[in-house]
Order: C-alpha cells, then structure tokens, then sequence
C-alpha cells in the first residue's frame, strides 16, 4: 500500500509537470500568433506605404506628360482618386489670376454630389486657401469650425480632407477629397494628398506658363488681338467645318478712315490709343466673332454660324458705334470712322481666299464712296 501510495503520488507530480509545462506551450503559440500577426500587420502597412510612395515617384512622369491645363487637370484628379479611393468624390479648384477667385476646372465622383457640387470652390477650400494650410475634418457633425447650414455639398457630407496648391509662395489652387462616411481618411492620407498636390502644383504652373506664352504667340502685343497668322489658321478650319456642316461663315474686313493723318498730326503715340480704343470696341461688338489686327490700322472679324444679313447688321453697328466713339486728345476730340467690307459663305463664294478677296474689295468699294461706310454688296 506504501509503495502504491507512492507511485501515486509520483505520477500526479508528473501530471502536474506537463499540465504546466502544456500550459507554458500554448501561452508561447499565442505569443508567437501575436507577433506574428502584428509582424504581418506592419508589413501590410509597409508594403500598403511602400506602394503608394511607389506611385508617387510616377505621379511627376505622368503629370509631365501634357501641357494643357484642361487635360493635366483630369489627370490629376483620376490620379487622386486612385491613390486615396474612400473618398466618394474628388475636386480641383484653380485660382482665376484676374479675380483670384477659386474656380472648379475638374471634378470626379457619385453622380449625386457632383449635381451639388459648386463651381467656386465650398467654405473647406476657402478655408484653406486663407490659412495657406491643409485641412482634415473626421466628422463634420462635431466640427465646431464650419457651419453646416452653409454648406453647398449636402447634408450626406461627413469627412474632408483639402490640400492647398502652393507655387512659388502663391495658392493657385486646392485639391479636395470628400466622403459620406465619418472617420474616412487619416492623417496618412492626408500626407499623401499634400504630396499630390505639391507635385500638382508644379505641373499646373508650368501649364499655365505654356498657355500664357502660346497666348503671347497668338495675341497683337498693342491690342490683345489675335494676330494675322493665327487668324489665318481658324479661318482655314472654320471655312471646313462650314462646308461639311452647310453652316454659313461670314467675314468683316474693316479699316480705320483717315488713320495716316491722325498720325501725322498727333503722333504715333496718339495713333496706337486710337487703335486700343477701336479694338477694345469690336472686341466688345462681336463677342461670337474671332476677331484680328489684320495689319496697321486693320482689322478682320470671323463669324462662324453667322448670315451674310446677320453680319451686315454687326458691321453697321460697329460703324456707328466707332463714329460716336468719345477720344479726346488734350481736351480736343478726334474724330474717328471705320469703313467694313462684308463678305459670306456661301452667299458670295465656297472658297476661303476668295471670301477674303471679296470682303477686301467691298472694304475699298466703302473707302471709294466716301468711308464710314458698311458695303456688303459687289
């Protein structure tokens, strides 16, 4: 009995031993699970981190790859969209240099909010556009900052994140991404929209440089019209569009009478503020109208879609407007009259040259009977 007493007792030390000793591996199997969870976790996130800095790198290259500002403007708000995809939807807004208002140039998203979006940007933009700063807002219930009842996007708005466009110390725009969801971006991706829109910001202005020298190439530098050559180029592709549509194009060639003798006695000074204040007027007549500083005092204005009639009536009315046109030089007023040759097609003629030979002719025909006349017939 003594001796199976004691091999009792032995055998409940053993069991006691491996119980623990059980107890021990399973508490080193749930460490391992955990490590290696999180293990897996920080590489998820390295690999997620990695991925989009990855993209980033690529973001210059594909934003390098135009230079109009309405094309780049797509590409950066898909490229946005793919690199941060639980925004609901996704806006560009660039400043207008003249008003520095903030205008809407690209947007993407549910086909609900863009029926509410603005086109001058939302409270979000301006505020960051003043502070010169991102912004992040987690719940926009719990946002003592902004004024929901103002707001333009809906009721449905939650999350926002807004990135300024910053070039060269100046906003140029914003770059904004919401959600309907609370709590749908962080702070990471909030850092990763900074750095879209720093390499954005880049891309635009070197967009709105190439727009502004193309627009030197194509404008008079003492008008603001557009040049002969340019001219040349719309007429040669309205003059197609017109043929294949059967839509009537109609041509004005006008020239400023007596304009030699204005120079010869006031200066050429006085000559080229003449010219501005003439421009300026048919700029104004003929807003539907391509209108161009032909040479020297004259002027050709391109009328797609526009009768013969129709333009017969623009040209009288920039006749009389320019006769009753206020110029005065040292408080003496100087008279100033335009005579115009019209011209159509296809009342007058299929072919492009010829519609210009024709206005030209009825422009002389004008000068011939006594000038500050609109002649419209041969």
């Amino acid at each position: 009995m003594i001796l199976l007493f004691y091999l009792d007792q032995k055998k409940e030390a053993e069991i006691i031993i491996r119980n623990v000793e059980a107890e021990k591996a399973v508490n080193q199997k749930n460490d391992l699970e955990i490590a290696f969870k999180e293990e897996g976790t920080s590489i998820s996130v390295f690999f997620e981190k990695y991925t989009s800095y990855y993209n980033l790198r690529n973001l210059a290259t594909d934003f390098s790859t135009t230079l109009s500002l309405k094309e780049l403007s797509q590409i950066i708000v898909s490229k946005t969209m793919g690199l941060i995809p639980r925004g609901r939807s996704y806006f560009l807004f660039l400043t207008d240099p003249a008003t520095a208002a903030l205008s809407l140039v690209a947007s993407k998203g549910s086909d609900r909010e863009m029926k509410t979006k603005t086109k001058s940007g939302s409270m979000f933009d301006f505020w960051v556009f003043r502070n010169r700063q991102s912004l992040i807002i987690s719940d926009l219930q719990k946002d003592f900052r902004f004024d929901m009842d103002k707001a333009v996007e809906g009721a449905e708005l939650r999350s926002v994140i807004v990135s300024p466009l910053i070039h060269e110390g100046k906003v140029v725009g914003t770059l904004r991404v919401n959600s309907e969801k609370p709590g749908a971006f962080s702070t990471d991706e909030l850092r990763l929209l900074d750095a879209i829109a720093t390499l954005a910001s880049s891309a635009i202005s070197n967009a709105i440089l190439f727009q502004k020298t193309e627009e030197l190439a194509i404008r008079d530098s003492l008008t603001g019209l557009y040049v002969q050559r340019y001219f040349l180029e719309r007429l040669s592709d309205e003059h197609r569009r017109s043929l294949l549509t059967h839509a009537p194009l109609s041509f004005l060639m006008c020239d400023l009478d007596h304009f030699k003798e204005c120079n010869d006695r006031y200066g050429h000074g006085v000559g080229d503020h003449l010219l501005v204040k003439v421009s300026e007027l048919i700029a104004q007549k003929a807003t539907d109208g391509i209108v161009a500083r032909y040479g020297g005092e004259e002027f050709s204005i391109l009328l797609p879609k526009c009768s013969f009639q129709e333009a017969q009536s623009l040209a009288e009315s920039i006749r009389q407007a320019v006769a009753v046109m206020s110029f005065t030089v040292r408080r003496q007023p100087i008279p100033a009259t335009i005579s115009i040759g019209v011209a159509s097609i296809p009342q007058d003629t299929l072919d492009s040259e010829e519609l210009i030979r024709i206005a030209d002719k009825r422009l002389y025909q004008a000068k011939k009977d006594g000038r500050n006349k609109v002649c419209g017939a041969g």
